[in-house]
C-alpha cells in the first residue's frame, strides 16, 4: 500500500494495493454515461465527481473544451478550479491545455511545473495546489478538451492515478462524440424541415400568382424569383409576404 504526504506530513489517502474494487465502480458509472446531447452535461458532472472520488489524491477537477477556438471549463468541481482554469486560460498555457494540444498526459507537482509554466504555476501555488493531472479527451483521434486534476497534498498523484484517468477520459470521449453527432443529425433535420417549410410556401405563392395573373406554375415561380433577386430578399421570404399579404386579403373580404 503507498501514500503521498501532505504538506503538513500528513499521509495521502492509501491507495489499495488491489484496485479491482475501484476500476469495477469506474466502470459501472462510466458504462452509462451516454449519449445525446441533453446528456453530455450530467455527463462530465459526473466524471468530474467521479474523479474526486476515485482518485485519492484530487482535491478538485475539472473539463475543458472549445468553442470557437477558446478553451472554457464546461464542468467543475467548485468555483476554486473555475479560478485556477481561468488563470490558465489567461496566460494560454498550462498543463491542461499543452495536454490537450499534444494528446499526452501531464503529471507534474508544482515546482516542476513552474519550470515549464511558471506564470500559470505561480497562479495555481497561490490556491495551495501543489500538483496537476491533466489527460486530453479524444474524439475522432483528435484532443478536442482535457479532464484536468489538481492536488493540494505533495505527491498526490501516481503512476496508478494516470491509468485511473485514462480509465475516465475514455468514456468521456465516446459521449462527446455522440453529443457531437446527435448535434449533426439534429441540425440537418432541422435544414430538411426548413426546406420543405421553404418549399410549401413557395408552391402557396405560386398558386396565388397562378390565380391572380394567369399564368402558369412556371412563370409564377420566375415573377417570385425575379422579385427576389430585385429586392434581394430570400425566395421563401418574398413567398411567404405574398401569401400573408393574400391571407389578409380574404380574411377581409369575408369579413366585409
Amino acid at each position: 500500500m503507498t501514500a503521498g504526504t501532505e504538506g503538513n506530513g500528513q499521509p495521502v489517502q492509501d491507495r489499495p494495493e488491489d484496485v479491482t474494487e475501484v476500476l469495477t465502480d469506474i466502470l459501472r458509472e462510466l458504462s452509462t454515461l451516454v449519449v445525446g446531447e441533453e446528456d453530455l452535461d450530467a455527463a462530465l458532472r459526473r466524471t468530474v465527481e467521479l474523479a474526486i472520488r476515485t482518485v485519492p489524491g484530487c482535491d478538485a477537477a475539472g473539463v475543458t473544451l472549445f468553442h470557437e477556438g477558446q478553451p472554457f471549463t464546461a464542468a467543475w468541481s467548485d468555483d476554486r478550479t473555475l479560478g485556477i482554469d481561468r488563470d490558465q486560460y489567461d496566460v494560454g498555457d498550462g498543463p491542461c491545455l499543452d495536454s490537450i494540444r499534444r494528446g499526452v498526459v501531464n503529471r507534474v507537482d508544482v515546482d516542476a511545473a513552474a519550470h515549464k509554466w511558471p506564470e500559470f504555476t505561480a497562479a495555481a501555488k497561490a490556491q495551495g495546489v501543489t500538483g496537476f493531472l491533466a489527460a486530453p479527451l479524444i474524439v475522432r483521434d483528435r484532443p478536442v478538451g482535457g479532464l484536468n486534476l489538481y492536488s493540494h497534498v505533495v505527491g498526490g498523484f501516481d503512476a496508478h492515478d494516470e491509468t485511473l484517468v485514462m480509465l475516465l477520459t475514455g468514456p468521456v470521449g465516446t459521449a462527446l462524440t455522440n453529443a457531437r453527432r446527435f448535434a449533426e443529425v439534429r441540425s440537418l433535420a432541422d435544414q430538411l424541415e426548413g426546406a420543405l417549410t421553404s418549399r410549401a410556401v413557395i408552391e402557396q405563392a405560386k398558386g396565388v400568382l397562378v390565380s391572380r395573373q394567369a399564368v402558369d406554375s412556371d412563370t409564377a415561380f420566375a415573377l417570385l424569383r425575379r422579385e427576389s433577386q430585385r429586392r434581394n430578399v430570400k425566395l421563401r421570404d418574398v413567398a411567404t409576404e405574398l401569401v400573408s399579404r393574400a391571407e389578409e386579403a380574404s380574411h377581409g373580404q369575408t369579413g366585409a
